[in-house]
């Protein structure tokens, strides 16, 4: 089969790439979590360029709330983006789709070295077209960096381990590029991915010796010096922060007794979440003789196809093992693992040029073989191109109708109304606009205020952990959630436990973002004090502020 020219399919995956994941980019709101990671971003802009901004680009902040959930390598990027393309969604959302193209470039590369051509331009459009990742590199989130970053850092560690000439080195240093890249996207979440290329290698290898070699040290060393400077420059800033600060234990994500169930079934979950992908895998089950006399004979092309093919099938099936011995339970967590697939699909294509394959496979390996070609393996390029399809009118667009971008403006036009007629600390105002506090609104839809600060640059938020332990000033402004979704018998919700506090405010407003209730109150009484005749808006359903 000819092979275009290397420059000729670097250019088409990067126009695939640009089709897939940018086009469209900027025409939803943002939703769920996105806003949990451009909100941090927007405000390190606001408070200037890294040079000129002090503490704000090493202690991200939401809604003036030091907010380290997770590192900052995300919001850095969206920060950066948004300086160049404005605050938008698309420059949000602009981080993830590069991501993926640099995933989809390097899985080209690596798998070129190692099974050729146009095998190699096979591994790019598969990793391009997995539909795993359609959602993260179209989104505003941390997991298309990480995962990229931990699939660019096991591909090219892989690339080193294997590979016998001088300039492993330079494999050896862009996977320590990417690890450090890695770690400040999510931390060491996709590690296990990494960590497992080693023991596949050598186990692929039957050797420990393709460890030695001096260069493989700068995996190591290269995220250490980054990640050790980024630390102790953040912990000196941290030192300078006075109040609470918001984090998270990764442990909510590990072992728990109701989800043993899920954890137990996680390599079978991971793999049906990675389909057709994941078909490759079969073809790298444990061989018959009559297989490996076969393939013996097969030629080069196909022993080095076949030896790289095992090796990254093998590091996927030690990451996975690794994700359930640790207790994950979502198989969403598992999607770096899915970077070392596409290489398994190219070899699985170089070694088994036809249905039959190499030895007269049998049981899954031949019926993996047959659904991977299908004929011809560019029917899938169909396939999953019409699959893209249904994915952006049966999930993005819905996914898109859940933002909170309706209710922020009507927000903004609220507040805008409560000011008038008032001045000063009576609604809520000083030099920097409206306060607003809220708890349960930045954790389930943040969005919602940063669309209210876009029509009205007045508004300022704070985020204050619990809601009921906040003092505001009279005319300041309360928004609580009222629904119970997630919430177990008996548990309040955020309007019970703010009680006392609503005593002495008037409810102004409500409004849903989705699956959530929120109610609006303006403080009208100093504390201790109830508001005379408080009259609270009748019991209705809450409706999407009107502009």
């Amino acid at each position: 089969m000819a092979a275009l020219p290397q420059w000729a399919q670097a250019a088409g995956l990067l126009a695939l790439c640009a089709i897939l994941f940018v086009v469209g980019l900027g025409d939803r709101g943002l939703a769920y979590s996105e806003g949990h990671r451009v909100g941090p971003a927007w405000e390190m802009l606001d408070a200037g360029m890294p040079w000129e901004a002090g503490d704000a680009w090493l202690v991200p902040r939401l809604f003036e709330t030091p907010y380290l959930r997770k590192p900052p390598g995300m919001m850095w990027a969206i920060a950066a983006s948004s300086a160049l393309l404005g605050k938008t969604e698309l420059a949000a959302r602009l981080p993830s789709a590069i991501a993926m193209a640099v995933l989809v470039l390097v899985s080209w590369r690596v798998t070129t070295r190692w099974v050729g051509s146009p095998w190699g331009l096979a591994a790019g459009v598969a990793q391009a077209l997995f539909p795993f990742f359609w959602s993260s590199a179209r989104a505003a989130e941390i997991e298309m960096l990480h995962a990229a970053s931990g699939g660019v850092a096991a591909l090219l560690l892989g690339d080193a381990l294997l590979r016998r000439d001088r300039l492993g080195w330079l494999s050896a240093l862009g996977s320590g590029c990417a690890l450090a890249a890695m770690a400040l996207a999510k931390g060491p979440a996709a590690l296990p991915v990494v960590a497992a290329i080693v023991p596949a290698a050598c186990i692929v290898r039957r050797s420990i010796g393709v460890m030695a070699r001096p260069w493989l040290a700068l995996v190591l060393v290269v995220p250490g010096l980054v990640l050790g400077l980024v630390s102790l420059a953040m912990a000196e800033a941290l030192g300078r922060v006075h109040g609470p600060v918001i984090t998270q234990d990764v442990g909510e994500f590990l072992w728990e007794g109701s989800k043993v169930s899920r954890i137990l079934t996680l390599p079978g979950a991971a793999w049906v979440s990675m389909l057709p992908a994941g078909l490759a895998l079969l073809l790298f089950l444990p061989r018959r003789r009559a297989e490996r006399e076969a393939a013996s004979d097969a030629g080069e092309i196909a022993l080095r196809a076949e030896e790289a093919g095992r090796v990254f099938a093998l590091a996927w099936l030690i990451a996975i093992l690794f994700y359930t011995a640790i207790g994950v339970s979502n198989p969403r967590y598992t999607l770096p693992a899915g970077t070392l697939l596409p290489p398994v699909v190219a070899a699985a294509l170089a070694s088994w040029r036809t249905p039959k394959g190499i030895g007269g496979m049998a049981g899954a390996r031949r019926g993996a073989a047959r659904v991977l070609w299908l004929g011809w393996p560019g029917v899938w390029v169909g396939v999953l191109a019409a699959g893209f399809v249904g994915f952006l009118v049966w999930y993005e667009a819905p996914r898109g109708r859940t933002s909170g971008d309706e209710a922020g403006a009507g927000l903004a036009a609220v507040l805008e109304r409560a000011a008038d007629g008032a001045s000063g600390r009576e609604v809520g105002l000083d030099s920097r606009g409206p306060i607003v506090w809220a708890d349960q609104l930045v954790e389930c839809r943040p969005e919602v205020l940063l669309y209210a600060r876009r029509w009205n640059p007045l508004v300022r938020a704070r985020w204050v952990k619990p809601l009921e332990s906040v003092e505001p000033a009279v005319g300041d402004i309360l928004i609580v959630r009222t629904d119970r979704h997630g919430l177990g018998d008996g548990e309040p919700t955020e309007r019970d436990r703010c009680a006392a506090l609503l005593q002495r405010a008037e409810r102004i407003d409500a409004f849903d973002v989705h699956k959530y209730s929120f109610e609006v109150y303006a403080v009208r009484a100093s504390p201790g004090t109830e508001l005379p005749g408080n009259e609270h808006l009748p019991d209705q359903p809450a409706r999407g502020p009107e502009p």
